[in-house]
């Protein structure tokens, strides 16, 4: 017999993130991109710009969240957090840094018949991109160094 989990998982954050962008066929994604010896979450690729957006997704960790979204900032054009709805009190506390750095934030209501992403705070492109980390990153996603791609 199964057992239902009341609490969100990150995995649960992340797959709603994937069928969010799936939908609007804009971007390629790719799940678990190695990254500087760690993985990204969710690397979205613009099918029409070739910009790559990062996404770290935590269920409550915002500091975790923001360090990873940091160095994210090296390869990407722009970076994400993702955490869920309910824990977006936290967000008050951290917001000024989270906009210092550039990085968005996605707020995610995981939810089995009406799930929803909302962008709460609009990334500012990297300033920190780096073009040799850029360009390990695109050999990541060519090589296949990745969990899963969707499409």
């Amino acid at each position: 017999m199964a057992v239902l989990r009341s609490e969100t998982t990150e995995e649960q954050l992340v797959e709603v993130l994937v069928k969010h962008f799936s939908k609007a066929d804009s971007f390629s994604i790719y799940r678990e991109v190695a990254f500087l010896n760690k993985r990204i979450d969710i690397i979205l690729v613009n099918k029409r710009t070739n910009e790559i957006w990062a996404v770290e997704a935590k269920i409550s960790w915002w500091r975790k969240a923001i360090e990873q979204a940091k160095l994210t900032l090296l390869g990407v054009d722009k970076a994400y957090i993702a955490l869920p709805m309910a824990k977006v009190d936290g967000l008050r506390r951290y917001r000024e840094e989270i906009e210092g750095l550039g990085i968005g934030f996605f707020g995610v209501t995981p939810n089995s018949r009406n799930s929803r992403v909302e962008e709460m705070i609009s990334p500012l492109s990297s300033c920190y991109k780096n073009p040799i980390r850029e360009s390990e990153l695109r050999s990541s996603i060519a090589h296949g160094i990745y969990l899963e791609a969707i499409k």
